[in-house]
C-alpha cells in the first residue's frame, strides 16, 4: 500500500470508510465467477500457476442454477499465532500475478439407516434423555448383575440388569421378563457407577417401600481412598445411600479399566432389614441396618466373594474357592462370623455369585476351568451344571458356553438369568432349569461404537476388551433380513500376547483386507479413539482364529518386549525412549522369536502412529514407508527395516490428542493429518486445508459449532481406507473424525466434499423408532462418538458404522454425484490487491460504528504510579480489553490502562504469557516483525506509533511517525514486501527516556510526554489505540489491539508497520 492511499485512508476517515465498504455490497474486490446447470454444493480453492494451494475460498456451500460469484479479499491462508495445536488463519496479501481456481460440486449427500449389529435395545440408542427406551445396557463395563423383582400392587414382574459404570448408556435396566426395556438410569449413587451388585430381601420384615439394593464402589473426592455406593431402590422411585463408608485405596492392586479398577467389593446380601456387604481384596464385611441406615458391625472374612441368604436365613457365603454357609443369627448384634460351615471346598476354580432358591438348591457361578452355572443340593452336594464348561478361547462362537458368568437369579417364569461379565461378548443368557438356552442378549458396543465390514459385506467385525476380558468378534450378517449372529470370537488375548494400552481399554485386530486370496485383519483404525496406533499388527483369519502374522512400532508398547527372552534387544531398556522394531512371523510357527525381530534406535519422543495400506504398505506419522518385501508361505508380510524410506522430508506435527496420521493414497498423494491438513505430491506440498483445532482437547478450546460450512473442529482419527465411487469423478475421498459428532469428507487432491451428520446446535435426535431404510441425515451423532468407519463394498456402495455405544450400519448415498468444475485461469493485479486492503479497513471501520467508537480513559493521576510491573495501584476499573480467549481449558485475558502524572505518560499492561517482552530483533526498527511488545498508537504529532520492548536484555523503544514537515524523500524510512510499501517520515530509537518493568504478567513503562508531542489537560481528546504483539523465537505471531481488530496479518511486512487511524478509539484525558 503507497503511502498516498494510506494519506486519502486516514483522511476519509471512519464514516468514509464504512460507507465505502457498504458501497461495495460488503464482499471483497476480487471476483470468482462459476456456472452451474443444476442447483448444488459446491467447493472452491484458488491455487497458483504452478497448482499449489493459495486460498481455501468456499466449501459445501450451496448454490442455485445459474452464473454465480464469490469474492476473494487477495490473502492467502499463511497459519500463525500456534498455541500447541491451536492456531490462527492470520494471511498475507498475495503477489500479482497469474492464479487458477479449482472446485467440485455435488447433490446432497444422505445417509440412511441399514440395521444395527450387536444390541438388543429398542431402538439400539437412546431416545430423549438417559434412563428412556432404548439404549441397551452400558458401554465401558458388561452386565455384572441380574435380579428378579415379583409384582407388586400395580407393578409387574420385572428383571434388573446391572452394570458397574457407564458413561453412555444406562448402569441399571429395568426389563420385562422377556428382556424388553422398561427403563434404566444412567448413574446409581453418583457419577459413573452403576449397579455392579444387586440383592433383594426375601425375609419377613424387609424395610417397607425397599425392593432392592445395588452397591459398587469408586474412588472418592479425595483420590486416595474409595467410598462404598450402597443404595436402596424404593417403590417411590427414589434411591437413598444406606451409609457414608470411605476406605484406603489399594492401587497396587487395581488393574487399569472400567471394569476392574475401582471394584472392592465381592458381593451383597439383605435380610430383614439388614444388609451385607463383602470386600473382596480387603476381606472387610460390613453389616448395615437398612431402615436406619447405619453401620452396626464391621467383620472379617478372607476373599469373600458372592453372598445371599437362603429360605431359612442362613447367610451363603463364597470365600475363596469354599462355599460357606452361616448359622440363623441376629444379624444385629453379630460381633463375627462364627461356626461357618463348609458346605463345597472341592471342584470350585474362580466362583463369584451365588443364590439359594426356595427348595434349598444352590446356584452359583464359576469361572477358571468351568465358565459355567454349577448346581448343589442344600448340602453342598454337586448336581450338574448349566451352560457347557470351559475356557473362554478363540473359534467358531458356541452360545451354549458362557464367558466370565457373574450375577444369577431365577425370574418368575422359573428361566434363570445370567449376567455374563465379557466383552467378547457382552451377554445376558437365559436358560431353562433343565440347562437348555432359551435366549440371550446380546451389546452394547463400548464407548465411541465401531466396527467394520468385510468387502462382500457378509461380515461384521468387532474388538472390544478390557483387562484381558473379551477380544474380536465377527458377526454373519443377513442383509435382506437385517439380522445378525454372532459366529466367532476370533482373538482374545492371553498373557504372551501383545496389548496395546488406549484411552478406553486394550484393543486389538478389526479392520479386515483381502489380498493374495487371504483375509487379513489390522489393529490400525480402532487403537486410539482419536490417532493412529504406535504399534500396529497384521493377523491371518483362518475359520474363525485370527493368528498374529507381524508387528511394527513402539516395542515400548508390547509387554512381551519387556519380559527376558527380549531384553539382549534393547540393551538400554524401554522405559524412556522410543525402540522401532519390526516382526514378521518368517517361519510361520505363530510364536514371536527374538531373531525375528529387527530394532532401530529413534530420534525425538515416538516412533510416529501407523497406517495399514490395502497393500499391507505401511507408513507412520512422519511417512516414513514399509513395503512388505515378500510374503511366507502362511501368508505373513515380512517388513525390512532397512528398507524404511520417508516419503516426505522432515514432516512435524504439532502433538496432542489427536490427529497426526500420515497415508498414501493413488496417484502419487501422500496426505498428513492434523493442523492443518497438508497433501504432498512427488514430495512437496501442494496442498493444505486448515483444522485450527486439531484433536479431542484442542476441540474444547474452539467455538461451539462451526462458523462457515466446511470449517473444522476437533478432527482426530482416519476412519479407514479411502474409498471411490464408482461414477462421478471424485477420485479417492477420505475420511477424518470431528469430535463434535460429525464426519468429514476430502479429496485426496484436497477438496473438501462434505460433512455428515449435524452437530448438536443443528443435529436432530436419533429417531424414537430403528427402521430400515430411515433417514439419518440430520442426525447428531454425539460428540466423542470415537469409532466410526467408513467402508466400501466390493460393489462400490459405501457406509458407515456410526453409533455412540451402539454399531450401526448407514448407507452414505450422493458421493456418486461428485462433478469436478473447469478449473479456470484468474489474474489478479496490483490495483486488484490495493482495493482489496482498502476493503479489508472499511470492513473494520463499518463494524466500528455498527458497534461505537470506543472510549479508553487516560486518568490525570495526583500521584505517580511505580514503575515496577505491579499493577495494583492501577485503577482496575480503567483497564480495556485488549484480548480474551480459552486457552487449555482457562479463560485468558489481557489488558491494558494509559495514565498521566506530571510530565510522563504512563502505560500499564496485564497479560498471561510468562514473558510477553520475548524479542529478539537485531533491528530494532522491525522490532514488530521480531517478538513481542508494547504498543501504542497516538494521533498527535503527525499520528505515531510507540513499539516498547526488550531485546538482549535491554529497552527498546521506538517511535515511528508518518508525517513529519519538511523531512527529504531520501531520508524516508520504507517497510516494503513484494507487492507493495509503507513509508514513515521518521523512525527514532527513544530508549533512553522510556522506563520499562515487568513483573510476573504486569508489565508498566513511563515516557516524557515531550517525547511524543503529547499534551494532557482534562477533557482533551485524541484518537489512539492500545494493543501488545505476542510472540517467539524471533517471530511475533499475534498483533492484538484494544479497538482495531483488522490486525490479523503478520506474514507482510508493510501490513504489520502501516498506521491506521480511522479505525482507532477515542482516549479522554480525565482525572
Amino acid at each position: 500500500m503507497s503511502w498516498i492511499v494510506r494519506t486519502v485512508l486516514s483522511l476519509i476517515g471512519l464514516a468514509g470508510l464504512a460507507m465505502s465498504a457498504s458501497a461495495a455490497d460488503d464482499h471483497p474486490p476480487i471476483p470468482i465467477r462459476f456456472t452451474l446447470d443444476q442447483p448444488a454444493f459446491v467447493t472452491l480453492v484458488i491455487e497458483d500457476a504452478a497448482g499449489k494451494r493459495v486460498r481455501n475460498l468456499v466449501a459445501d456451500t450451496r448454490f442455485e442454477t445459474g452464473e454465480q460469484v464469490v469474492w476473494w479479499d487477495g490473502l492467502d491462508e499463511t497459519p500463525g499465532n500456534f498455541r500447541g495445536p491451536v492456531y490462527d488463519i492470520q494471511g498475507k496479501p498475495v503477489v500479482p500475478g497469474r492464479y487458477q481456481v479449482r472446485g467440485l460440486r455435488r447433490e446432497a449427500l444422505t445417509l440412511n439407516h441399514e440395521f444395527t449389529v450387536y444390541n438388543a435395545g429398542q431402538p439400539a440408542w437412546r431416545v430423549g434423555k438417559h434412563g428412556a427406551a432404548g439404549e441397551w445396557l452400558a458401554d465401558h463395563s458388561a452386565p455384572s448383575a441380574v435380579l428378579h423383582v415379583p409384582a407388586e400392587g400395580d407393578q409387574p414382574a420385572q428383571m434388573l440388569i446391572g452394570s458397574q459404570v457407564a458413561e453412555q448408556g444406562d448402569g441399571l435396566v429395568w426389563c420385562d421378563l422377556e428382556g424388553r426395556k422398561l427403563r434404566g438410569a444412567h448413574g446409581v449413587g453418583g457419577a459413573w457407577t452403576g449397579a455392579h451388585f444387586l440383592t433383594r430381601d426375601e425375609g419377613a420384615t424387609p424395610v417397607p417401600g425397599v425392593y432392592a439394593y445395588t452397591a459398587s464402589t469408586w474412588k472418592a473426592r479425595d483420590e486416595t481412598k474409595m467410598e462404598l455406593r450402597l443404595l436402596a431402590l424404593q417403590r417411590d422411585g427414589k434411591a437413598p445411600a444406606l451409609i457414608a463408608y470411605q476406605f484406603e485405596r489399594d492401587q497396587a492392586q487395581e488393574v487399569h479399566g472400567w471394569d476392574t479398577q475401582y471394584n472392592y467389593l465381592g458381593g451383597i446380601a439383605a435380610r430383614d432389614g439388614v444388609v451385607v456387604v463383602g470386600f473382596q481384596r480387603s476381606g472387610v464385611v460390613l453389616v448395615v441396618d437398612a431402615a436406619q441406615k447405619k453401620l452396626l458391625a464391621t467383620l472379617a472374612l478372607p476373599d469373600v466373594r458372592g453372598m445371599a441368604f437362603d429360605g431359612e436365613g442362613r447367610l451363603l457365603v463364597l470365600s475363596g474357592t469354599r462355599l460357606l454357609r452361616s448359622q440363623v443369627i441376629d444379624w444385629r448384634s453379630v460381633t463375627a462370623l462364627l461356626a461357618m460351615t463348609t458346605l463345597v471346598d472341592t471342584g470350585l476354580d474362580d466362583p463369584r455369585q451365588v443364590i439359594a432358591t426356595a427348595d434349598g438348591r444352590i446356584y452359583l457361578t464359576d469361572r477358571g476351568r468351568s465358565h459355567c452355572v454349577k448346581v448343589f443340593a442344600a448340602d453342598g452336594k454337586f448336581l450338574r451344571t448349566i451352560g457347557k464348561p470351559g475356557v473362554p478361547s478363540v473359534g467358531l462362537y458356541d452360545p451354549q458356553r458362557m464367558q466370565n458368568p457373574q450375577g444369577l437369579s431365577f425370574s418368575g417364569d422359573g428361566t434363570l438369568w445370567v449376567a455374563e461379565e465379557d466383552h467378547a461378548p457382552k451377554r445376558v443368557s437365559v436358560w431353562g432349569t433343565d440347562g437348555t438356552l432359551r435366549k440371550a442378549f446380546y451389546g452394547p458396543a463400548k464407548y465411541g461404537g465401531g466396527g467394520s465390514l468385510s468387502a462382500d459385506r457378509t461380515r461384521f467385525y468387532y474388538h472390544d476388551s478390557k483387562n484381558g476380558s473379551g477380544g474380536g468378534m465377527e458377526f454373519a450378517l443377513d442383509w435382506q433380513a437385517g439380522t445378525w449372529q454372532l459366529h466367532s470370537i476370533y482373538h482374545r488375548f492371553d498373557p504372551s500376547d501383545w496389548k496395546i494400552p488406549a484411552n478406553l481399554g486394550y484393543v486389538g485386530p478389526q479392520l479386515p483386507i483381502d489380498l493374495r486370496g487371504v483375509r487379513y485383519l489390522t489393529n490400525a483404525f480402532n487403537s486410539n479413539p482419536t490417532q493412529g496406533t504406535n504399534l500396529v499388527g497384521v493377523w491371518r483369519l483362518d475359520n474363525g482364529v485370527a493368528k498374529r502374522l507381524a508387528a511394527v512400532g513402539d516395542a515400548r508398547d508390547w509387554p512381551l518386549m519387556h519380559t527376558p527372552p527380549f531384553a539382549s534387544l534393547f540393551p538400554q531398556g524401554l522405559k524412556n525412549r522410543p525402540v522401532l522394531i519390526a516382526w514378521s512371523d518368517r517361519d510361520d510357527d505363530g510364536t514371536v522369536e527374538p531373531e525375528e525381530i529387527q530394532v532401530r534406535a529413534v530420534e525425538g519422543h515416538t516412533t510416529g502412529s501407523w497406517y495399514v495400506a490395502p497393500d499391507l504398505t505401511l507408513m507412520n506419522s512422519f511417512t516414513a514407508r514399509l513395503v512388505p518385501t515378500r510374503f511366507t508361505a502362511g501368508g505373513a508380510p515380512v517388513y525390512d527395516l532397512a528398507m524404511l524410506t520417508p516419503v516426505i522430508a522432515n514432516v512435524t506435527h504439532r502433538w496432542s490428542s489427536g490427529g497426526a496420521e500420515a497415508f498414501p493414497c493413488a496417484d502419487g498423494w501422500t496426505i498428513v493429518t492434523g493442523g492443518p491438513m497438508r497433501g504432498y505430491r512427488d514430495g512437496d506440498l501442494v496442498w493444505t486445508y486448515h483444522s485450527r483445532w486439531p484433536s479431542l482437547h484442542a476441540s474444547h478450546e474452539a467455538p461451539q459449532r462451526a462458523q462457515v460450512p466446511g470449517e473444522l473442529i476437533g478432527t482426530t482419527r482416519l476412519l479407514g481406507h479411502p474409498v471411490r465411487p464408482h461414477t462421478g469423478d471424485a477420485g479417492e475421498i477420505w475420511a477424518i473424525n470431528g469430535n463434535p459428532g460429525v464426519i468429514h469428507l476430502l479429496t485426496t487432491d484436497g477438496l473438501f466434499v462434505g460433512t455428515l451428520g449435524r452437530d448438536r446446535f443443528q443435529g436432530k435426535p436419533w429417531p424414537a423408532m430403528e427402521t430400515r431404510g430411515a433417514d439419518l441425515s440430520e442426525v447428531w451423532f454425539f460428540d466423542e462418538h470415537f469409532w466410526p468407519t467408513i467402508n466400501q463394498g466390493s460393489d462400490g456402495r459405501i457406509h458407515l458404522l456410526i453409533g455412540k455405544n451402539h454399531n450401526s450400519i448407514v448407507r452414505v448415498d450422493g458421493l456418486e454425484s461428485v462433478r469436478r468444475l473447469p478449473t479456470t485461469p484468474l489474474e489478479v493485479t496490483a490495483e486488484q490487491l490495493v482495493t482489496a486492503e482498502v476493503w479489508r479497513i472499511a470492513a473494520e471501520a463499518r463494524r466500528q460504528q455498527t458497534a461505537g467508537r470506543q472510549v479508553l480513559t487516560v486518568t490525570l493521576r495526583d500521584q505517580a504510579p511505580v514503575v515496577d510491573g505491579d499493577l495494583g495501584e492501577w485503577d482496575a476499573k480503567r483497564f480495556v480489553t485488549i484480548y480474551r480467549d480459552k486457552l487449555g481449558g482457562r479463560d485468558v485475558a489481557i489488558t491494558g490502562a494509559l495514565a498521566v502524572h506530571g510530565d510522563r505518560l504512563y502505560v500499564a499492561v496485564r497479560g498471561f504469557d510468562d514473558d510477553l517482552l520475548t524479542n529478539t530483533g537485531d533491528t530494532p526498527n522491525m522490532a514488530f516483525k521480531t517478538g513481542g511488545a508494547l504498543d501504542l498508537m497516538l494521533g498527535v504529532d503527525g499520528n505515531q506509533r510507540l513499539l516498547v520492548t526488550r531485546q538482549q536484555n535491554r529497552t527498546v523503544a521506538m517511535r515511528y511517525r508518518q508525517r513529519v514537515a519538511g523531512t527529504p524523500d531520501d531520508q524516508r524510512v520504507p517497510f516494503s514486501s513484494p507487492t507493495h510499501s509503507v513509508w514513515f517520515d521518521r523512525v527514532d530509537d527513544v530508549s533512553a527516556v522510556v522506563t520499562l518493568a515487568a513483573k510476573q504478567h504486569g508489565y508498566e513503562f513511563s515516557i516524557p510526554l515531550a517525547t511524543l508531542a503529547l499534551s494532557a489537560t482534562e477533557g482533551a481528546r485524541i484518537t489512539g489505540d492500545l494493543g501488545v504483539l505476542r510472540g517467539a523465537q524471533g517471530a511475533t505471531h499475534q498483533r492484538l489491539y484494544w479497538h482495531n481488530k483488522a490486525t490479523s496479518i503478520t506474514a507482510d511486512v508493510p501490513s504489520e508497520a502501516m498506521l491506521t487511524p480511522a479505525l482507532w478509539g477515542e482516549l479522554v484525558f480525565a482525572h
